[in-house]
């Protein structure tokens, strides 16, 4: 897959390293379990059999796991250590959509799958850049391929532009005193996260106990979950809570009784 397009490479390679084509289905499809894809099986090493089978999802997967492994990248990018100079560098005979920055690293067409596409495209998210990996089957031509290959990688930027999660300096909630004294708890800083598609939860507020407290003391924090991530800001009070002072103490019993049973 790496030589572009190449069988009779793919045979020979299987047998080299495993003895023989059945040794190497007989290891990948192992591997496969082992690493948890559930849907896809071969049955022989170049792919052109139907009972070859899996998903996009997990075909992208396994993309990026190609994409992570450093030799295999380096290949992919031609910038492989092993390779000792350029004139014995394989050239990039599946280019497609580059001029829009896609990296083409699979272009295949078989009757059972139609038009196969992996791809990889570098995709900028605030000030972090990411790469994304994307792979699509049963495309029955590249008139079809080429607005969807575009659409999702777009559709990925946008997910991935920070969104405001947390407002710094915004209202979270409000605490209020038996004797009227009542302050906002504000966010102390801001929080971005890339969304991915994910939608933030509600804010969720806690709030250490205490008696009084100086403006601009924290309190407590919030936090919101998005996604399987989940971001957080100390929150401060926006006005003191003061003492109420011996008057209001005298004049109101039932409330101090009630505080000092409670714990407070």
């Amino acid at each position: 897959m790496l030589l572009a397009s190449s069988n009779n490479h793919a045979d020979t390679l299987a047998r080299w390293a495993f003895g023989s084509v059945d040794a190497y289905v007989d290891r990948a499809n192992g591997w496969l379990e082992d690493e948890g894809f559930a849907a896809t099986r071969v049955v022989d090493a170049t792919g052109l059999s139907g009972g070859n089978v899996g998903t996009a999802s997990e075909l992208a997967r396994l993309a990026a796991l190609v994409v992570a492994d450093p030799a295999l990248a380096g290949m992919l990018e031609g910038t492989s250590t092993s390779t000792p100079t350029d004139d014995r560098r394989v050239p990039d005979a599946i280019a497609h959509l580059e001029d829009d920055g896609i990296r083409a690293l699979s272009r295949s067409y078989t009757d059972e799958a139609a038009i196969s596409f992996v791809w990889t495209a570098d995709i900028r998210s605030g000030e972090t850049d990411r790469r994304m990996v994307g792979a699509m089957t049963g495309v029955d031509d590249y008139d079809t391929l080429d607005p969807a290959v575009l659409a999702a990688v777009e559709g990925m930027a946008a997910a991935s532009a920070p969104i405001e999660v947390i407002t710094g300096g915004a209202a979270y909630g409000t605490v209020a005193s038996a004797w009227g004294d009542r302050a906002n708890l504000v966010a102390t800083s801001g929080r971005t996260d890339a969304a991915f598609g994910a939608a933030a939860d509600d804010a969720v507020i806690e709030v250490e106990p205490f008696a009084t407290a100086p403006a601009g003391r924290a309190v407590g924090s919030v936090g919101v979950r998005i996604g399987d991530r989940e971001v957080t800001s100390a929150l401060e009070l926006d006005a003191p809570i003061e003492d109420p002072g011996l008057f209001w103490r005298l004049t109101h019993p039932a409330e101090l009784i009630g505080a000092f049973l409670d714990g407070d």
